[in-house]
């Protein structure tokens, strides 16, 4: 079951899911929360509230990186050497060399100073976007039989191609973990199994994060997702992007055979105060002013003033 909560912010998507992470199962099944690199030390302390002593023993926080090195290291790969940057810039150069005469595009700026990172930098958006050499090349060939000049896609398959095999030889690309990631659970789902998967405070996945997320769907047959957005608007812009990943979660169940259930919070809990929650729902609205609920007994409005923080990051 792919189980998704809906709601603008301070409706208690959230807590709603962090208190189900913290209930004991009657089936014994662990929970797993996946959250952002950066918000993983306050999701850590919030499930610790939201729970009891021992929620430890049967749910834990993790980053789509700290699955990896947990997968990997019940399954096996945890001792893979991993390049560091420098490494990566230096296989870089030797797979440019080694297919430079058969550039013809990319060919001649291979001698740039500032080729490398920039190439580095493409390559880095073709592995979140599991882009190979395999699908793009096909690619090439249907663009090429519209009319398009399809060389720099040529150049860049074989980069990609090169690059890939000196990896092999020496040792991993760190932006393939989550691609290892995928490889391991395909041949062994015995982590996903008994576990509950939860995800919270994303917006989008990488075609990297989407196809490790399917692959546990299928194996836990369990994932609840908490996104951020107005669940009666389905056409507001500030949440189109996480419209669009959500859309991507029901394909992704459907092609999986994984029933989907939503469901939405409408209820606002942190915004009591009547002024800043006509803030909230008209911020991005151009008729704000027009739709404007003006509080009946004037003299005891609330004012909201701008607050002088310390540091930029400090909250009030």
């Amino acid at each position: 079951m792919l189980t998704l909560l809906l709601g603008r912010a301070g409706t208690g998507k959230s807590a709603e899911l962090l208190r189900r992470v913290a209930a004991p199962s009657a089936e014994g099944r662990k929970r797993v929360l996946i959250v952002p690199e950066q918000g993983s030390h306050e999701a850590e302390r919030a499930l610790c509230a939201a729970g009891s002593d021992s929620v430890s023993l049967r749910a834990e926080v993790l980053t789509f990186t700290r699955l990896a090195h947990r997968v990997f290291a019940s399954v096996g790969g945890l001792a893979t050497p991993v390049l560091h940057e420098g490494g990566r810039l230096l296989l870089l150069h030797l797979a440019v060399e080694a297919v430079k005469p058969r550039l013809k595009i990319l060919g001649p700026a291979a001698s740039r100073p500032d080729f490398l990172p920039a190439l580095l930098q493409t390559i880095d958006e073709c592995k979140a976007c599991r882009l190979t050499p395999d699908r793009l090349l096909p690619a090439a060939d249907q663009a090429e039989a519209w009319g398009y000049d399809t060389a720099k896609w040529r150049d860049l398959a074989l980069l990609l191609e090169a690059y890939g095999a000196l990896c092999m030889q020496h040792a991993a690309d760190p932006r393939d973990t989550l691609t290892r990631l995928a490889s391991a659970l395909e041949q062994d789902d015995t982590f996903a199994k008994g576990i509950d998967i939860y995800v919270d405070d994303f917006r989008s996945f990488t075609a990297q994060e989407l196809r490790v997320l399917e692959l546990l769907l299928r194996g836990s047959g369990s994932l609840t997702a908490a996104f951020c957005l107005d669940p009666d608007d389905q056409t507001a812009e500030p949440f189109a992007e996480t419209l669009r990943t959500v859309d991507r979660l029901r394909h992704m169940a459907k092609d999986a055979g994984v029933a989907v259930r939503e469901e939405r919070f409408k209820e606002r809990y942190r915004f009591k105060n009547d002024a800043l929650r006509q803030v909230e729902s008209g911020f991005f609205d151009p008729d704000v002013g027009a739709n404007c609920v003006r509080p009946q007994n004037t003299a005891r409005q609330t004012q909201i003033s701008p607050a002088n923080a310390v540091r930029p990051y400090t909250k009030t």
